[in-house]
Order: C-alpha cells, then sequence, then structure tokens
C-alpha cells in the first residue's frame, strides 16, 4: 500500500495531490519517513546524507551602522512558528528557531557579502519602503547617516500588523532628525492598511520629488504581493501627477536606472 502511495505522489499527473500532501502543509522529511514506516525502515543510515539535502543558507540584512557599531553588527530576525491545517504540530523555521535559543557566547559560522542595494546616490531623497524585517536594511542607513550627518533627506514608509505587535525599532525613530517616518499599521483598524495606500497618501511629495529628479526609491520586504503593489502605487503617483501618461513604462525605465531598487525574499 505505501508503494501505490509513493508511486502517485512522484506521478507527474498527480502534482496536485503532491502539492497537497507536501508544499501546502509544509510537511518535513520526518514526518514524511513517518508516514510511510516500512518504505522508511529499508534505508540505511549510510544512504540518508545521499537522500536528504542540504538546509539551504540563510540571509539576513545586517541592520546596524558601521559606525556606531564597528566592532559588531546587528540582524532583525522574526522567530518563524505557524500552525497548518490536518498538521498535529506546528510549523518551525529551523534558523530562526536555533538563533532563538542561542545563549551569550554561543559561537555560529557566517559571512558578510555585499547587500543588492546601492545607498551609494549623494544629492538625492531616499525613499525607503518596507515591511515587516524588511525595515532592517533601512535601519542600517538611517542610523548610518544619523551618524554622519549626511544632509540627504530620508523618508521611510514602514508597514507592519500593529504599533505594539511588530512596529520594530519604534523607540529609534524618533531620534533620527533627518528621516520623516511614515507608517502603516494593517490590523489596528477596521479597514487594513497597507504601505502602498500610505504612499497614494502622500502622492504630493512623491511625485514632486520624482518630477524634480531629486529620488531614489528602495524596497525591502516580502516577496509576493507587496511589490506588485508598490509598482502599481508608483504607477498611480506618476499619472496623477502629470509625470508621465504611461506610468507603468515610467517606472520600468526608473528601475533600469537603479532609481528604483528591490530587495525582496519568500
Amino acid at each position: 500500500m505505501e508503494k501505490e502511495r509513493l508511486q502517485e505522489l512522484a506521478d507527474y499527473n498527480s502534482l496536485d495531490d503532491f502539492i497537497a500532501y507536501v508544499r501546502l502543509p509544509r510537511r518535513s522529511i520526518a514526518e514524511v519517513l513517518r508516514d510511510f514506516p516500512s518504505t522508511s525502515k529499508q534505508i540505511s543510515a549510510e544512504r540518508l546524507f545521499d537522500i536528504f539535502p542540504c538546509i539551504r543558507l540563510r540571509s539576513f540584512s545586517i541592520a546596524s551602522s558601521r559606525t556606531m557599531h564597528p566592532q559588531s553588527l546587528q540582524i532583525l530576525v522574526a522567530r518563524v512558528e505557524y500552525a497548518r491545517k490536518n498538521m498535529r504540530t506546528k510549523r518551525m523555521g529551523l534558523c530562526s528557531n536555533f538563533m532563538a535559543k542561542l545563549c551569550e557566547g554561543d559561537e555560529v559560522i557566517i559571512r558578510i557579502q555585499e547587500g543588492t542595494m546601492d545607498f551609494n546616490k549623494p544629492g538625492l531623497t531616499k525613499v525607503c519602503i518596507s515591511t515587516g524585517t524588511g525595515i532592517a536594511p533601512f535601519r542600517s542607513l538611517i542610523s548610518e547617516s544619523h551618524s554622519k550627518q549626511d544632509p540627504d533627506p530620508i523618508v521611510l514608509f514602514f508597514g507592519c500588523r500593529g504599533r505594539t505587535k511588530d512596529f520594530y525599532f519604534n523607540k529609534e525613530w524618533p531620534n533620527f532628525v533627518n528621516c520623516i517616518v511614515q507608517t502603516a499599521f494593517s490590523r489596528d483598524q477596521d479597514k487594513k492598511v497597507y504601505v502602498h495606500h500610505v504612499m497614494q497618501d502622500n502622492l504630493h511629495l512623491l511625485g514632486n520629488l520624482i518630477k524634480q529628479n531629486r529620488v531614489v526609491f528602495y524596497i525591502a520586504g516580502s516577496a509576493g504581493q507587496m511589490p506588485k503593489d508598490i509598482r502599481a502605487a508608483l504607477k498611480s503617483i506618476i499619472e496623477e501627477s502629470g509625470i508621465a501618461e504611461d506610468g507603468k513604462q515610467f517606472v520600468t525605465e526608473m528601475e533600469l536606472k537603479r532609481l528604483i531598487q528591490f530587495e525582496t525574499w519568500f
């Protein structure tokens, strides 16, 4: 019976069944092995390392200023833990829960690599748009600019669930005098408000910056719907401000010029 079930899951024509069994519930390898005990017993210990894939590397943006913290770095990690329908145990993020259990003095292996966003754009207003832990690189940028007394203004649009839930670094933002912070708390009221809505509320400000060629946009956060909503908001702002009739094409050209930069992840 196990053989037939495994053959069904391996059949390309049963892709929907495979997705329903493995992908949607985020079923782990250990849970699959437990579901097929007779088959699992036939796998020798020596073969496990051939069968099991390596855990992929996790990337986190540095959230601290090099000038303010020259001997250390800080990162922002959200602990992943959630329930899935029809699964008895909660889904747990491997890396985030491993890090949550670390104690002071514990050692981990890391490597530092250059980020994808280019913040070296002197003379331009930096508009930073982020959701959730996507705030990390902008906290680094803003605190570094503050410590160096950089004259270029920064406008931060930050979206999260609630002011008291995940408004990261909320006590720090008032200290950065050269930064305007606009927030979108999606669950603090009956009608959901997202970061692209707050951008639309600031149409005059953003439209003027784009019209005067004095702005660069940085967007960080979860991939999926968020980047689409940001592009749509920028398209609307460009068209409503009379900058261009085809806002979508204008956004594309700004991206090619690196005046709009995305750093998103799943």
